[in-house]
């Protein structure tokens, strides 16, 4: 028979093993996600992005930051996607160690697209594939890093999921070097999981006849990068500027007659805003890069995304 003063000895002990666990705070559900996998096992990490949140233009107040309030790491992508919490992070996250994903080495960036940059022939796809800070002037932040012309959606590039676990398995063990081995072996694990779901996106996206598409939010172009997709036109450039009613016009007509796949689009008012641009003819896939969509287990986020993007992509084009 076990006595009640060694349950609540065993119960002290695992409370203390888990207060050890460094309490991390993320940014949007995708970074959540890489997080949650290297820490399988040992804690969870918890978003500070409040629900429905649009990164580009949030800022937080301190009752939407408890988050950050309490962790000891704070992962997120950096202040190119979330420029309004920038100047408020250092105070909301007091002590907190700060990992900036988009700053990582080995992270690749990729320069803002302008709308004169699509369509102009997929010999051009190549010369995107340049980190942005070469060959191509950014407006510095005094932090060091460029961001005024980079792309912030990085972590659509799955080549960059899989460097981010990797760095944040290392910024974990050393917060808490007594479960370093669970951390990398997790890290390896959710590594080896993405290579899965990439081998699977890359297989379902080989066959279809065009890999001509069209968005209308230029967000997504890691991911088209990462298998070969080529966007030939956008609605909205990455830095949301509106097209006028000529450009629109010129979009209208060349929905109608480039021979695109499908259109990407984020919400299903878009789609019914830009249904009749195409004529009826288009498809259209309805994704957002949070990964919205899915009705999945944070852990389980970052590679279903992969996966059920390239997959719906797939279907249409075919």
């Amino acid at each position: 028979m076990i006595r009640p003063a060694l349950i609540s000895l065993s119960l002290l002990g695992a409370t203390a093993a888990l207060a050890d666990v460094p309490r991390v705070a993320t940014d949007i559900p995708p970074v959540t996600s890489l997080v949650a996998q290297v820490m399988d096992g040992l804690g969870a990490p918890e978003s500070f992005l409040p629900a429905s949140a649009d990164p580009h233009h949030v800022t937080l107040r301190p009752s939407e930051a408890q988050a950050l309030a309490g962790a000891d790491l704070v992962v997120w992508i950096g202040p190119g996607l979330m420029p309004g919490v920038a100047e408020s992070l250092p105070a909301l996250a007091g002590d907190a160690r700060v990992l900036e994903l988009s700053a990582a080495q080995g992270t690749e960036r990729l320069p803002f697209r302008q709308r004169a940059d699509f369509g102009a022939g997929h010999d051009d796809h190549d010369a995107h594939g340049d980190h942005a800070d070469e060959g191509h002037e950014d407006h510095g932040d005094e932090d060091g890093h460029d961001y005024g012309d980079t792309d912030p959606h990085a972590w659509l590039a799955p080549a960059n999921a899989a460097v981010w676990l990797q760095v944040i398995a290392e910024e974990l063990s050393t917060l808490d070097p007594e479960n370093a081995a669970t951390y990398a072996t997790n890290a390896a694990a959710a590594q080896a999981r993405l290579a899965e779901a990439v081998e699977t996106a890359t297989a379902d996206l080989a066959d279809i006849p065009s890999h001509d598409i069209a968005v209308d939010h230029d967000a997504f172009q890691y991911f088209e990068r990462a298998f070969d997709l080529h966007a030939v036109l956008t609605v909205t450039t990455t830095d949301d500027a509106q097209p006028g009613p000529r450009e629109m016009a010129e979009i209208q007509e060349r929905l109608a007659n480039a021979g695109i796949a499908c259109l990407l689009v984020e919400s299903e008012a878009s789609a019914r805003q830009l249904r009749t641009l195409g004529g009826g003819e288009i498809g259209f896939v309805v994704a957002d890069p949070m990964g919205g969509w899915l009705d999945v287990p944070v852990a389980d986020l970052y590679p279903a995304m992969i996966t059920s993007l390239a997959g719906q992509l797939a279907a249409c084009g075919k």
